[in-house]
């Protein structure tokens, strides 16, 4: 086969040359030394090897050949002439007389002179070849010919051309064996991993590790398969060569190892730097090193946007990290002033790599005394002094160090916080407060001359850390509670000194302190938190420059607190500002922390509306005070005014904390235009989840369980929210109505008991024993307990109306009706007289037709009786949310008045279309169906709305218990009837009392009947005595239905014998 190639080029250069021996063969080709005969000198003839030259272009190849023959360089040995034989390419090139670089290396590494001045001639003919745009591709010792102390490259554009001139470049592959492009020893990792974007970086990169060979002795990877060797090229990082060979010079080993560098990027971007940096080495090692400017330079633009996409990026990571994770306010200036701190050492870099790659790629000029002409100032010399060891390298890692210690320094504040630790730690992590520990606040000191800023700020930085998740400031109604147990004032100022004795007597963690000094129109607020035993925990500062900046500086006064406390920075961060949560104006704080007060020390609503009114007329967009002062006019029936403030405080509830912003969802949902008691429900737990034991959405939630009939989880609602400081009365008085639908006497005692004791001096406190008796039917009991009432209820006009209501209701249980008639007169003239509205006056005058119809059983005068009532007050002055017509209904109903009752029946729908999805809707709608079949006397259709109202668990089981026995008695059903007159009279319910005054004679006489009729004389006497109990003191006109009941006692007792 090699004779056969031999013979083809011998043919193929015909009588010009004459083909000597054969030099080697393998790889890309088969090598011979011929004679020119018209020169008479030795060339080297090539001839690719039939395996490669099959998928290759002749043509194609002599074309990409040609542009090799045009290198004429003193260390590149050249092309001489091309041609093919029989379709094997051939090309000649000088014969060198000398040896290869690899025969050289077989006897061992060189000396570091010879090294150099080898590498140097590599270099150089790199240079020329790649200014050319010849990239050589094959950078091995086999192709650096050694002669008369001159190294020359051989086989220039050689590979490119075989690459350039395959027919199918998918056909073959780098790795191919004996075809290979490219030696794996040397290969770059670009030229590994195939990338057509080949450029003269390749070389460079060949060039390193040619060199780590010619001082080693072995080249960066050794002793592992073709493949295993370009996998170390792409992956591997070489062992430092001094490492392997100790006298190399430093500048000549960081030369080596940084043409090693896997990305071309990090490597010497030209050949010139080479051999400018090798014209400085010597084998002492004296030199300067060359410094990493020789990799690709960065201009200052290019440096300057790198830097600011990552400043954003920085700066975006801080900013979103303190919005996310909550992190100190100071994280994102920070971290900009980290960034903008390494634009002065982009500079320096960028000005010190500038004037180094000058001084280390210009060409040296010397005199003729063979001193450098080149001179320098100190600047620059500083610059070429420095250069070793400012690179962008170093640059960009210190950049990573100072944002990486800068993130140490913002984990280690964290850390610190969390346990409490130096000036960063919290209260909570030092285990000086606990989340949820209970704090009193003391009213700041007032400045003298104005001696009502104080109250004002105390409520403001009230209002302001209610939003805290962790300091639980106890309310002000809480405190009023507490004064009036310890018998102070209520109205008593909160100096330091009773906020102590406060926080002693009832376990509270500490005491927040504060006073405010006017300097000139500026003002200081100062604070400390004091714990119960005397320890100052913390003090803080705020100024405010005006009185305008008095509600922002209250503000950052709440939070630096709350941040002291060790609550969640992302928590103190995303609540609203304070004058967003209450009001920008002074003057609007001062209204509504008058009318909190007033109804908080008093109760008396007379005199905080009309502040609260104030209140929003001096800020429109005061949210919560636009929620309080719904939530007054819901507490004193005025729905029409409530709708229209809670609907304000819904539209600005945006503006409020969390928990005051889903108050304001409930009370809108509740008593909005279109209330969704679902809604509010979730609402109030929503409140519950964040605040477990607020009050206000224990009570309110709890209303809107009751009339879901879940009575169980309503009364643990109420006992909760009356567990809590700052409870209401309403609170109390609901918990023990709560306690006594379920029959649970004892706990509704017990409550009643703390009622008085926590509201010694409250009218619904003083009467609830007297309200329970009542509903047990110890009504004589009942009575006497109110009387004992009278003296300490006297004073207060709303208790007095009350106290004649109940008395008017005991009386009419009892059968007297002139007695109950003069009491509701009384009670109608007192509420005239304290401005009552229509709607009250009209339920006193429907009051009357209920006792005509139902105890006096004279449906006639009842219905005169109503159209009084209805003139004296007609349906239409009545704000239209204040009207009920279920009660109007029922009244038309019980006093067989069918045309009002159609009429109301109608109004009735119309208004429950309007009130929205109230929870009981549907059952209250049934029950207003069965009032209008029984007014028109359809009973059967009357009981079939009463046990749909029933079915829809309609939440007044009283008044439904009480209304089926009386459908089921005219409908003459004994049996059922009987059993609906048990279940009543079974029953207990918080207004039981109202029914029975109708309803509980007539039952107990009926059902004495009915048993008799049945034979079952023991139950007929039960009843029959309950009654002349009852009624034995009754009016004369009841006497006769007493003495006929009698008789029929006795009667039954005589057949009982």
């Amino acid at each position: 086969m090699a004779e056969d190639i031999r013979a083809q080029v011998q043919s193929s250069l015909g009588d010009a040359y004459t083909i000597e021996r054969e030099l080697g063969g393998g790889g890309m080709s088969r090598t011979y030394v011929a004679m020119e005969r018209s020169l008479s000198r030795r060339v080297v003839v090539k001839v690719l090897s039939p395996e490669l030259a099959a998928g290759v272009s002749v043509e194609r190849f002599k074309r990409e050949i040609l542009l090799a023959a045009q290198l004429q360089h003193p260390h590149v040995v050249p092309v001489l002439s091309s041609g093919d034989a029989n379709g094997l390419p051939w090309f000649t090139m000088p014969y060198v007389e000398g040896e290869a670089l690899r025969a050289r290396l077989a006897r061992g590494p060189l000396p570091i002179g010879e090294a150099v001045s080898v590498l140097r001639d590599v270099a150089r003919a790199l240079a020329f070849a790649h200014s050319r745009g010849v990239v050589h591709r094959d950078i091995k010792p086999d192709n650096v010919l050694l002669s008369e102390g001159s190294a020359t490259v051989t086989d220039f554009g050689i590979a490119k051309a075989i690459s350039a001139a395959r027919q199918d470049a998918g056909a073959m592959t780098l790795t191919m064996a004996g075809t290979s492009i490219g030696s794996p020893a040397y290969m770059s990792p670009e030229q590994a991993a195939g990338d057509p974007n080949v450029d003269h970086r390749s070389d460079i990169y060949a060039f390193g590790c040619m060199a780590y060979e010619v001082l080693a002795g072995r080249p960066p990877f050794i002793g592992q398969s073709p493949a295993k060797l370009l996998g170390a090229h792409l992956g591997e990082k070489p062992r430092d060569i001094r490492e392997l060979r100790t006298d190399v010079p430093e500048t000549l080993a960081m030369l080596v190892m940084q043409c090693l560098e896997k990305d071309p990027a990090s490597r010497p971007q030209q050949a010139n730097d080479l051999v400018r940096v090798l014209d400085n080495v010597t084998s002492s090692g004296s030199a300067t090193a060359a410094p990493a400017v020789l990799a690709g330079r960065i201009n200052i633009g290019k440096a300057l946007g790198f830097w600011a996409a990552g400043a954003a990026l920085v700066a975006l990571t801080a900013w979103a990290a303190t919005v996310v994770i909550g992190l100190p306010d100071w994280v994102l200036p920070g971290s900009v002033g980290v960034m903008l701190a390494g634009l002065p050492i982009i500079g320096l870099t960028a000005w010190v790599q500038r004037v180094a790659h000058r001084a280390y790629t210009a060409t040296p000029t010397f005199t003729p005394g063979g001193t450098s002409a080149m001179t320098h100032g100190t600047l620059h010399t500083l610059a070429i002094k420095a250069s070793p060891h400012v690179s962008w390298k170093r640059t960009w890692m210190g950049g990573a160090v100072a944002v990486g210690g800068f993130v140490v320094l913002i984990v280690g504040y964290m850390v610190f916080r969390a346990l409490g630790i130096g000036p960063a730690g919290s209260l909570v992590g030092a285990g000086k407060l606990g989340a949820g520990d209970q704090i009193i606040l003391a009213d700041f000191k007032s400045p003298a001359d104005d001696s009502t800023l104080g109250l004002t700020v105390t409520e403001a930085l009230r209002a302001d850390l209610s939003q805290s998740a962790i300091l639980k400031v106890i309310p002000r109604l809480a405190v009023v509670d507490i004064l009036r147990l310890m018998q102070r004032p209520t109205d008593e100022q909160i100096d330091f000194d009773l906020a102590r004795a406060i926080a002693s007597r009832e376990g509270l963690k500490a005491v927040l302190d504060g006073d405010i000094v006017s300097l000139g129109g500026r003002y200081v607020l100062s604070t400390r938190l004091i714990a119960q035993d005397g320890t100052q925990l913390a003090t803080f500062k705020e100024e405010a420059e005006s009185q305008n900046d008095l509600i922002p500086a209250i503000g950052r006064l709440g939070k630096q607190l709350r941040t002291k406390a060790g609550e969640s920075l992302k928590s103190v961060r995303e609540t609203s500002a304070l004058d967003r949560v209450t009001t920008g104006s002074l003057d609007a704080l001062r209204k509504y922390t008058a009318a909190n007060l007033a109804f908080e020390q008093t109760g008396d609503y007379a005199q905080a509306i009309p502040l609260m009114l104030e209140a929003v007329g001096l800020d429109s967009t005061f949210a919560m005070a636009w929620r309080r002062l719904g939530q007054y006019y819901v507490n004193v029936g005025r729905l029409e005014l409530a709708q229209a403030a809670v609907t304000r405080a819904y539209e600005l509830s945006d503006r409020l904390g969390e928990v005051e912003r889903q108050l304001a969802i409930a009370g809108y949902h509740s008593y909005g235009p279109a209330p969704d008691e679902e809604k509010a429900l979730a609402a109030y737990q929503a409140v519950l989840t964040r605040d477990s034991l607020n009050f206000i959405a224990l009570n309110n939630a709890s209303l809107i369980l009751a009339r879901r009939r879940e009575l169980e989880k309503t009364l643990e609602y109420r006992v909760r929210a009356t567990t809590q400081r700052g409870t209401s009365p309403i609170t109390f008085a609901n918990a023990v109505g709560a306690a006594v639908v379920l029959g649970r006497w004892e706990t509704a005692d017990s409550i009643q008991r703390e009622f008085v004791r926590r509201f010694p001096t409250n009218p619904a406190a003083i009467v609830a024993r007297a309200r329970i008796a009542a509903v047990r039917g110890e009504y004589d009991r009942a009575a006497q307990l109110e009387q004992e009432a009278m003296p300490q209820i006297a004073g207060s006009r709303t208790a007095m109306i009350g106290h004649l209501g109940f008395s008017a209701d005991l009386s009419l249980t009892r059968g007297k009706v002139r007695e109950a008639w003069r009491l509701r007169g009384e009670q109608r003239e007192r509420q005239s007289q304290a401005g009552a509205t229509a709607n009250a006056r009209l339920s006193i005058g429907i009051d009357s037709v209920f006792a005509t119809a139902v105890v006096l059983e004279d449906p006639a005068k009842a219905r005169t009786l109503l159209d009084r009532a209805v003139g004296r007050a007609p349906v239409d002055s009545i704000p239209y949310l204040d009207r009920n017509y279920t009660l109007l209904l029922t009244a038309a109903a019980f006093a067989r008045d069918s045309a009002r009752a159609r009429e109301w029946h109608a109004a009735a729908r119309q208004a429950a279309e309007r009130g929205g999805n109230l929870v009981d809707r549907s059952a209250w709608e049934a029950f207003d169906d069965a009032l209008l079949a029984f007014a028109r006397g359809r009973y059967a259709d009357a009981l079939a709305g009463l046990n749909e109202a029933d079915r829809l668990d309609l939440s007044r089981t009283d008044i439904l218990g009480a209304a089926r026995f009386v459908v089921l008695d005219r409908l003459q059903q004994a049996d059922s009837a009987i059993a609906a007159g048990e279940s009543y009279l079974a029953g207990t319910h918080s207004l039981r009392l109202g029914q029975d005054a109708l309803f509980l004679a007539g039952i107990r006489q009926r059902l004495g009947e009915m048993y008799e009729a049945k034979g079952s004389v023991d139950k007929a006497l039960t009843h029959y005595q309950a009654f002349v109990e009852l009624w034995k003191d009754a009016d004369p006109e009841l006497q006769p239905r007493v003495r006929d009941v009698r008789s029929r006692i006795e009667r039954l007792q005589r057949r009982r014998g």
